[in-house]
């Protein structure tokens, strides 16, 4: 057998590669190739970090696990794979601290593989430095200069927002901002401004206003306007701002409209279309949202309902206890509904001079 020697440490073996036993080629060919230092860029604002031309938002809102996050991100990044590589570790948990701005901080790194097919996997453990820059990400620059880039108008067709209203309006808001905020750091209220009935939020976000309009529409089924503005230039180029319109349906839940010459109870709107009880039959439809949206002829609203406690039920009559005043009702029903029962609170309505029985119970509190 022929006798064959590693041409560097001179060992006896029957397997060489390329003239070198397994430990040296090894040696001469690390599994992956490392910079003598990588930058981690991470915005000061949100901690997001830069990386292969982007800004990318980390996926916790702790500070210093969206800083071990864009460590773990850049340097992986930074490296050149030689051989086959089977794991790769980082060791950015033993960060135990946010580091300042310009320090240079050792990590290590922990690779399995094999750099020749002919090697069994083995373990290469390497250093490398990273540098740190704090900066702010474009989103953040924004809300720093408090600069709005998005509008988003709240309003309601042919009548003021309620207060109710508009306290939901400012929990969607903040909902939906808050669930944004983890893709598009940008996703912050400016700024609000609430007056005549009217709802204004202002935006560092193009994107967030769109998206939060687009939730809006579907829950309170809003018609959509959308205009944009240039505002001024920067490095040669237009910066507009987007406005977004959305009109919530001159009708609310509890109100009451005509609809094909019958008064109609608005029980629920939604993006497909409204339900109601018709009053003259009492009986449940659903009505496509266009047939209501525009020129719907309001009969009565929410708030200017009467209350009543049924007292007897005795069909086709019913007996009534009109509030405050105690007025004794007997009303004649030729369908009286399952829900009206003694004991239960209903409203009533007065229409062209005839009276109609609500159940309160399908109803939101104002």
């Amino acid at each position: 057998m022929v006798r064959r020697f590693c041409a560097i440490c001179g060992k006896e073996t029957n397997e060489l590669i390329d003239n070198l036993c397994f430990e040296c080629y090894r040696r001469l060919h690390p599994l992956v190739e490392v910079p003598k230092e990588v930058e981690v860029r991470v915005c000061r604002g949100c901690f997001s970090y830069y990386l292969g031309g982007k800004w990318i938002g980390p996926k916790s809102e702790d500070p210093l696990e969206a800083f071990r996050e864009a460590v773990n991100a850049s340097v992986r990044r930074s490296i050149r794979f030689k051989g086959e590589v089977l794991s790769l570790e980082v060791s950015a948990n033993a960060l135990s601290a946010l580091p300042k701005k310009g320090a240079k901080l050792p990590v290590r790194l922990k690779i399995r593989g094999s750099v020749d097919a002919r090697i069994p996997s083995y373990e290469e453990e390497r250093m490398v430095t990273i540098s740190i820059r704090y900066s702010l990400c474009p989103s953040c620059m924004i809300v720093a200069g408090g600069k709005e880039r998005a509008v988003l108008q709240l309003r309601a067709e042919d009548r003021e927002l309620t207060s109710r209203e508009m306290k939901r309006l400012k929990e969607i808001v903040e909902k939906v901002l808050h669930e944004l905020y983890q893709t598009d750091k940008g996703a912050v209220v400016l700024d609000w401004e609430e007056r005549e009935g009217r709802l204004d939020v202002y935006l560092a976000s193009p994107h967030a206003a769109r998206r939060l309009a687009s939730y809006i529409q579907r829950k309170l089924a809003a018609r959509r306007l959308e205009t944009t503005k240039v505002v001024g230039f920067k490095r040669g180029k237009p910066v507009v701002r987007l406005t977004v319109r959305l009109l919530l349906p001159p009708f609310r839940v509890g109100d009451i409209v005509e609809f094909k010459g019958n008064p109609l109870l608005v029980e629920s709107v939604g993006s497909r279309g409204v339900k109601g009880l018709i009053l003259t039959t009492y009986s449940r439809i659903k009505v496509p949202f266009a047939k209501l949206s525009r020129g719907a002829k309001l009969l009565l609203r929410r708030e200017d309902l009467g209350n009543a406690m049924v007292v007897a039920v005795n069909p086709p009559y019913i007996t009534l206890l009109r509030e405050p005043s105690y007025q004794q009702l007997e009303l004649r029903m030729e369908k009286i509904p399952l829900w009206v029962k003694e004991g239960v609170k209903v409203g009533l309505a007065e229409l062209r001079g005839r009276l109609f029985v609500i159940p309160l119970s399908e109803l939101p509190s104002f």
